[in-house]
């Protein structure tokens, strides 16, 4: 998503955020997984500066509009850093910036000054893809494929590209070639789904290490066939006990591939529903899907874990 800012010389690029519902490690393996993008955005806006050439100013800001990085990088080959608030950002960023100039075939920054200022629209410390939806944002900015970048540089299966791109939930399974189709919103899982942050932000490459250290070996066929299954089965429930019983199904599956015990066992045994890991087991985000609505016992779940639990329409389209 791109436009015109106010300012007539500017371009303010956008990207979604995005939750992984459905599938988890196993897409990286094939299977389908439903992922729901975010309503708030990762921005990018572009102005062209006067002053010396070859310089691209660089100013990031987080979800309370405070400056967390900033950088001064020279443009007249590669792109190197001449200054910067944390060297090992700059360098990722440097790399990401290389690698679409390369995919360009181009250096579209040589020969000119530029600032660039960026805002998340989520606290950094939730995991909802603040990676993905920059290599989106610069893909647009460089005109190339956002899918190919992220190969290039941070990897991953896709799917968070896809929700950074997309204003509908997607069913996505990289493959071939990658699948992305919108769906509709879950209309149970929306009435009776909160989510709500454990404040531990997961690393997803060392789980993904993790992983496949686990599953080395082992044939996944079925087990990503019944991921698949589960998925349209928690995209399409009828009733909350179709839609809770998937739930324990996929939740088991993950745990024994993991060598882990399901969350609810571990942390929510008495809530009256099923609570679900997403993406990376381990911290970041939860689902619970209680047996009531989630009005009626958002308040008391809220009081009893220490939680703060969002309706899934405060958070995703």
């Amino acid at each position: 998503m791109n436009h015109l800012s106010n300012n007539s010389d500017s371009i303010l690029y956008s990207a979604r955020g995005k939750l992984m519902i459905t599938g988890e490690y196993l897409a990286l393996k094939g299977s389908r997984c439903l992922a729901w993008p975010t309503i708030s955005t990762h921005s990018l806006l572009l102005t062209p500066v006067s002053g010396p050439a070859d310089n691209l100013i660089w100013n990031a800001a987080d979800f309370d509009n405070q400056p967390w990085f900033d950088a001064l990088f020279d443009t007249r080959n590669n792109i190197e850093i001449i200054s910067a608030s944390d060297m090992e950002v700059a360098n990722k960023l440097a790399s990401i910036l290389n690698a679409a100039i390369v995919l360009c075939g181009k250096n579209i920054l040589k020969s000119g000054s530029f600032q660039v200022e960026t805002r998340i629209g989520w606290p950094m410390n939730w995991g909802m893809g603040s990676s993905s939806s920059l290599l989106v944002n610069i893909a647009s900015w460089f005109q190339i494929d956002p899918f190919r970048l992220q190969q290039e540089t941070i990897g991953g299966s896709g799917y968070d590209i896809a929700c950074a791109l997309s204003d509908q939930p997607i069913i996505f399974q990289r493959g071939k070639k990658l699948l992305a189709s919108r769906v509709h919103r879950p209309a149970i899982l929306s009435e009776h789904g909160g989510l709500a942050y454990l404040g531990q932000k997961a690393d997803t490459a060392s789980s993904i290490v993790s992983f496949e250290e686990k599953i080395q070996g082992k044939d996944l066929s079925t087990r990503i066939d019944l991921i698949n299954r589960l998925t349209y089965h928690i995209l399409d429930a009828p009733t909350i006990s179709h839609l809770n019983k998937a739930i324990a199904i996929h939740e088991e599956t993950i745990g024994f591939l993991l060598g882990v015990d399901p969350i609810k066992n571990r942390l929510f045994p008495t809530f009256d529903g099923m609570v679900k890991s997403l993406g990376a087991w381990g911290g970041d985000f939860i689902l619970f899907s209680g047996n009531k609505k989630l009005n009626e016992y958002k308040k008391e779940t809220e009081e009893q874990y220490g939680l703060k639990i969002y309706s899934i329409k405060e958070l995703l389209v």
